[in-house]
């Protein structure tokens, strides 16, 4: 039997900041310059606990046979604290001959996005096996049982989030006549993400050792293998306030509403079942080389199959 406890903290740092200026100056036929500024400053903080323990039971009636139960469970919760600030600023000119006719493109556009929040991650894991040895004669013997997995993940965060993009593009022909086209958008919202994974897995194993002589063994068994996984997702985000101008449809204000996507669910089933082969050699008391085979079915949905095999070699050596 054991048990224990585990606490801690930790910190990500993001950041990435930089600038960056390109110039072509060839005119009157060309001229182009483009600006750009990024800062990006993200820091992650958690700080959390786990709890684990399990469980081992041996029992043995006698030679010919033995039992061996496991249990190991293990419980994650961690807080989560979220800041980040990201700007962007990008400016872009260029001249050009369009029909012999000078004309040149601006484009301005600058995004801000303050992020703060907290979150709540859970983790629950449940791992259970029986096995059972069983000696038939000298030379055979017999080792089957079922190993569960079970884990089940959640995490909740929610992020005040202030939202700023804007965008102009003007466009000046050779007379000076200037067309020009605005989006700008500002938000205060509040976006709350759920997610969920669920897992279980079941592997059912049975595996005969048939010893031929004191130098060579002989392995046959099958291995069946079944994965569970199903993904639950849900983002709601509610608006304090949304204001939206722009040249081709006007201006739109809103305020005090959710947007919901999801909840968004993804399952897979996946089925494997292995034959397990194998030989080991012994051309000395503690020297063996053993052999395994495994080509393996696997059934993935119910409607896709594929098949493989791998194998493996060790050399066993004890001093």
């Amino acid at each position: 039997m054991h048990a224990g406890w585990l606490k801690g903290d930790g910190q990500q740092i993001n950041q990435q900041n930089g600038n960056s200026q390109s110039i072509i100056n060839d005119p009157p036929d060309n001229e182009w310059e483009n600006r750009l500024n990024v800062q990006n400053n993200q820091v992650y903080k958690n700080d959390g606990h786990t709890w684990y323990g399990g469980v081992n039971l041996d029992l043995e009636s006698n030679d010919n046979s033995r039992l061996t139960l496991t249990y190991n469970m293990e419980y994650e919760n961690a807080g989560l604290n979220m800041n980040s600030n990201i700007f962007r600023d990008r400016y872009s000119k260029n001249q050009y001959l369009t029909n012999g006719e000078m004309q040149r493109s601006i484009n301005d556009f600058s995004l801000k996005e303050l992020r703060g929040g907290n979150g709540q991650q859970e983790r629950w894991s449940h791992q259970g096996a029986a096995w059972i040895h069983l000696n038939a004669d000298p030379n055979v013997s017999l080792n089957t049982g079922i190993a569960v997995n079970y884990s089940n993940f959640n995490l909740l965060t929610a992020e005040r989030v202030d939202y700023q993009r804007h965008q102009t593009h003007r466009t000046i022909d050779a007379n000076g006549n200037e067309d020009k086209s605005y989006y700008n958008r500002e938000e205060d919202k509040t976006v709350n993400w759920n997610y969920a994974l669920h897992n279980t897995s079941i592997q059912i194993p049975l595996v005969a050792n048939v010893t031929f002589t004191r130098y060579f063994t002989v392995n046959i068994g099958f291995n069946h293998y079944t994965n569970w996984l199903s993904k639950d997702e849900k983002t709601t985000t509610h608006y304090n306030s949304q204001l939206v101008t722009s040249s081709d449809q006007g201006d739109e204000s809103k305020s005090d509403f959710d947007e919901i996507y999801g909840p968004a669910t993804q399952s897979q089933r996946r089925f494997s079942n292995a034959l397990l082969t194998g030989l080991s050699v012994s051309p000395a008391d503690k020297v063996a080389l053993n052999i395994w085979a495994l080509p393996i079915l696997d059934r993935k949905n119910y409607d896709q199959n594929l098949h493989g095999l791998s194998w493996n070699a060790s050399l066993e050596v004890q001093f």
